[in-house]
Protein backbone atom coordinates (compact mmCIF):
# COMPACT_ATOMS: atom_id res chain seq x y z
CA UNK A 1 0.00 0.00 0.00
CA UNK A 2 1.36 3.58 -0.62
CA UNK A 3 2.23 6.05 2.30
CA UNK A 4 -0.42 8.68 2.90
CA UNK A 5 1.41 12.07 3.49
CA UNK A 6 0.17 14.79 5.18
CA UNK A 7 0.08 18.12 4.49
CA UNK A 8 0.12 20.93 6.27
CA UNK A 9 0.37 21.87 9.57
CA UNK A 10 0.84 18.28 10.88
CA UNK A 11 2.93 17.14 8.37
CA UNK A 12 6.40 16.57 8.17
CA UNK A 13 8.50 19.75 6.67
CA UNK A 14 11.01 16.81 4.93
CA UNK A 15 7.99 14.85 3.33
CA UNK A 16 6.68 18.25 2.02
CA UNK A 17 10.31 19.62 0.72
CA UNK A 18 10.67 16.13 -1.01
CA UNK A 19 7.09 16.40 -2.85
CA UNK A 20 7.35 20.38 -3.77
CA UNK A 21 10.91 18.88 -5.17
CA UNK A 22 9.10 16.05 -6.47
CA UNK A 23 6.87 18.87 -8.14
CA UNK A 24 9.16 21.41 -9.04
CA UNK A 25 11.34 18.43 -11.28
CA UNK A 26 8.08 17.07 -12.90
CA UNK A 27 7.19 20.76 -14.09
CA UNK A 28 10.81 21.31 -15.35
CA UNK A 29 10.66 18.05 -17.30
CA UNK A 30 7.04 18.78 -18.72
CA UNK A 31 8.92 22.17 -20.37
CA UNK A 32 11.67 20.01 -21.37
CA UNK A 33 9.19 17.65 -23.22
CA UNK A 34 7.13 20.51 -24.77
CA UNK A 35 10.33 22.46 -25.85
CA UNK A 36 11.54 19.56 -27.59
CA UNK A 37 8.73 18.53 -29.36
CA UNK A 38 8.33 22.38 -30.68
CA UNK A 39 11.63 22.58 -31.88
CA UNK A 40 11.38 20.56 -34.83
CA UNK A 41 9.19 21.31 -37.75
CA UNK A 42 8.14 17.91 -37.44
CA UNK A 43 6.61 18.61 -33.93
CA UNK A 44 5.27 21.42 -34.54
CA UNK A 45 3.65 19.95 -37.43
CA UNK A 46 1.67 17.22 -35.13
CA UNK A 47 1.19 20.07 -32.40
CA UNK A 48 -1.18 22.10 -35.26
CA UNK A 49 -2.36 19.15 -36.26
CA UNK A 50 -3.47 18.17 -32.55
CA UNK A 51 -4.77 21.38 -32.36
CA UNK A 52 -7.19 21.49 -35.34
CA UNK A 53 -8.84 18.11 -33.90
CA UNK A 54 -9.83 20.24 -30.99
CA UNK A 55 -11.59 22.35 -33.12
CA UNK A 56 -11.10 25.23 -31.12
CA UNK A 57 -12.50 27.62 -33.64
CA UNK A 58 -15.61 25.76 -34.26
CA UNK A 59 -19.41 26.73 -32.64
CA UNK A 60 -19.69 24.26 -29.73
CA UNK A 61 -23.37 23.89 -29.18
CA UNK A 62 -25.33 21.80 -31.31
CA UNK A 63 -28.93 19.99 -31.38
CA UNK A 64 -28.09 17.69 -28.49
CA UNK A 65 -26.28 17.91 -25.08
CA UNK A 66 -24.15 15.30 -26.07
CA UNK A 67 -22.79 16.72 -28.86
CA UNK A 68 -22.00 20.05 -27.16
CA UNK A 69 -20.28 18.41 -24.35
CA UNK A 70 -18.20 16.10 -26.74
CA UNK A 71 -16.86 19.18 -28.80
CA UNK A 72 -16.88 20.96 -25.36
CA UNK A 73 -14.30 18.40 -23.53
CA UNK A 74 -12.37 18.65 -27.40
CA UNK A 75 -12.15 22.18 -27.22
CA UNK A 76 -10.90 22.13 -23.32
CA UNK A 77 -7.96 19.33 -24.07
CA UNK A 78 -7.00 22.11 -26.81
CA UNK A 79 -6.77 24.99 -24.79
CA UNK A 80 -4.81 23.53 -22.52
CA UNK A 81 -2.22 22.45 -24.50
CA UNK A 82 -2.56 26.03 -25.71
CA UNK A 83 -2.19 27.47 -22.47
CA UNK A 84 1.07 25.05 -21.78
CA UNK A 85 2.74 25.95 -25.07
CA UNK A 86 2.56 29.86 -24.12
CA UNK A 87 4.15 29.32 -21.07
CA UNK A 88 7.05 27.41 -22.09
CA UNK A 89 7.55 28.31 -25.78
CA UNK A 90 5.99 31.07 -27.02
CA UNK A 91 8.23 31.77 -29.74
CA UNK A 92 8.16 28.40 -31.25
CA UNK A 93 4.18 28.90 -30.91
CA UNK A 94 4.54 32.32 -33.07
CA UNK A 95 6.98 29.59 -35.30
CA UNK A 96 4.83 27.19 -35.89
CA UNK A 97 1.31 29.87 -36.36
CA UNK A 98 3.55 31.22 -39.30
CA UNK A 99 4.43 27.48 -40.43
CA UNK A 100 0.90 26.73 -40.84
CA UNK A 101 0.00 30.13 -42.80
CA UNK A 102 2.68 29.75 -45.13
CA UNK A 103 1.28 25.72 -45.59
CA UNK A 104 -1.96 26.97 -46.09
CA UNK A 105 -1.07 29.37 -48.61
CA UNK A 106 0.83 26.80 -50.63
CA UNK A 107 -1.98 24.60 -50.42
CA UNK A 108 -4.19 26.84 -52.27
Amino acid sequence: MSEITQIGPLGDEAKVGKLRDKDKLAKEQEKADITAVMETASGRRFISWLLRQCELGSVAFYETDRISNFILGHQNVGHKVVAELRRNCLDMVRLMEDEERSWQTTQQ
